[in-house]
């Protein structure tokens, strides 16, 4: 039976991982969260990929989008003008920090930009733009865009729903997928020794 080198190192981080207390990790070309080789709040959940199938029209267009399901993209048609969104599920007081995007924009005419979006609960028009990443020139190759600084990036649930909206405006405008990435906030538990609760908060004390 042939095992890979990088199921060896897997199993053998598993077995020694109450003696050492950690793994080596080999870092990403996305933005996650190394530092010294080794992850920080690493918990398998970061990044939260949106995939292409999960856009759907905004309302203004249904017939100027169309998900190609074997090749896993979604792009524009002939019907241009249209817009699309899906919703963003990501965990309440998680810190979003970067949004990436791959697309393929082969449209010398167009770009196309994804934005990240947080829309209040309770009060209506109070939309606010978090992240904008956007396409440049053409090339028919897929390509990731992102934008690396987040605005108001406190997940803040019930209070807000999170979307990611777009427009392709041609059929050589194509989406595969957009990946936000996250930190969850650490519990302080401040006076625990005194079982007063009343101070538990997500900001260090």
């Amino acid at each position: 039976m042939k095992y890979s080198m990088q199921s060896i190192v897997i199993v053998v981080c598993a077995l020694v991982l109450g003696m050492v207390g950690f793994c080596p990790i080999t870092s990403a070309s996305e933005g996650v969260p190394f530092e010294g080789g080794h992850a920080k709040n690493f918990g398998g959940s970061s990044p939260l990929v949106i995939p292409a199938a999960a856009f759907s029209t905004k309302g203004n267009n249904a017939e100027s989008h169309n998900f190609i399901w074997f090749a896993g993209f979604v792009k524009g048609t002939a019907l241009a003008g249209g817009c699309i969104q899906a919703p963003v599920y990501l965990p309440r007081w998680a810190q979003v920090y970067e949004m990436w995007v791959s697309m393929i924009d082969d449209d010398g005419s167009y770009d196309a930009s994804v934005i990240l979006t947080r829309r209040s609960n309770s009060t209506l028009g109070d939309v606010d733009d978090m992240a904008l990443a956007s396409t440049s020139g053409s090339a028919t190759a897929v390509r990731t865009f992102s934008d690396i600084t987040v605005n108001e990036p406190l997940v803040m649930l019930p209070d807000y729903s999170y979307y990611v909206t777009t427009c392709l405006a041609s059929e050589n405008l194509k989406l595969y997928s957009v990946r936000l990435y996250y930190t969850e906030e650490t519990i302080f538990i401040d006076a625990f020794e005194r079982g007063d609760t009343s101070g538990w908060s997500a900001v260090s004390p």
